[in-house]
């Protein structure tokens, strides 16, 4: 855990808490675990961080991320649903709970990579 002048500073491939409200449609809802997964550069120059929602939902869809070797998290995680978002505002209660995994982010990491296309812009 890394701690600035500002608090705490989230780093890629953290489990924090988040709220996500307000939100919009089908988008995540309410205060609930996320993976960070920009990287920590960005975090700290923009104070903004890039997350993937974490779910304990039964009904686990194919794309999601499935959680295991964490001590304190249980889940999936939806690397559908990133979203940036300010984490130095108190509205978003950003709370540090452990960090994942090497493997658990490469594979979250790989599945936007396939969402977004970042291979295409190689070509």
């Amino acid at each position: 855990m890394k701690m600035t002048k500002i608090g705490y500073t989230p780093q890629l491939g953290d489990i924090v808490t988040i709220n996500f409200d307000p939100s919009k449609g089908h988008e995540i809802q309410k205060t609930r675990p996320a993976i960070v997964v920009s990287n920590d550069d960005y975090n700290q120059v923009t104070g903004m961080i890039a997350v993937c929602p974490i779910t304990s939902t039964k009904n686990v869809k194919q794309h999601f991320v499935r959680i295991n070797g964490l001590e304190k998290v249980r889940g999936s995680v939806n690397p559908f649903q990133v979203r940036t978002m300010d984490f130095m505002d108190a509205g978003r209660a950003v709370k540090y709970i452990e960090t994942a995994p090497g493997e658990l982010i490469a594979t979250v990491l790989m599945h936007l990579e396939m969402v977004f296309g970042f291979d295409e812009l190689h070509e």
